[in-house]
């Protein structure tokens, strides 16, 4: 199977959207100093900003992070990692659904082939 990345007119293999993606992750862990524990979010196929906001604290106990002290950094950090991507990408994370009039969208297509 082969996949396409396609936005704002140019296209990307979809390997370096998920390099990306699984980069983030492994960043949150080093920037709390937890990288230790990146092989768990491995291995459990944890790889997105947004999985990560879904986990719930018997879910990251059991990825390693045991302490409350290291739940909080960890979700503290993932806050900050989606808030620079919102940046990076020109706007802010929100939980509104209705402010996307005027809004630029990135679409994406995946082709088998």
């Amino acid at each position: 199977m082969r996949s396409t990345l396609i936005t704002r007119g140019k296209k990307y293999p979809s390997t370096v959207l998920l390099v990306k993606m699984a980069d983030q992750v492994e960043n949150v862990l080093q920037r709390i100093g937890l990288s230790s524990i990146y092989l768990n979010f491995k291995n459990q196929r944890i790889d997105t900003i947004d999985l990560c906001k879904s986990l719930e604290d018997k879910d990251l106990c059991t990825l390693g992070l045991s302490t409350i002290g290291d739940r909080a950094r960890f979700r503290a950090e993932i806050r900050n990692a989606q808030a620079q991507h919102c940046q990076q990408a020109g706007s802010t994370p929100s939980s509104s659904r209705d402010n996307t009039a005027g809004k630029v969208f990135s679409i994406i297509f995946f082709l088998n082939c």
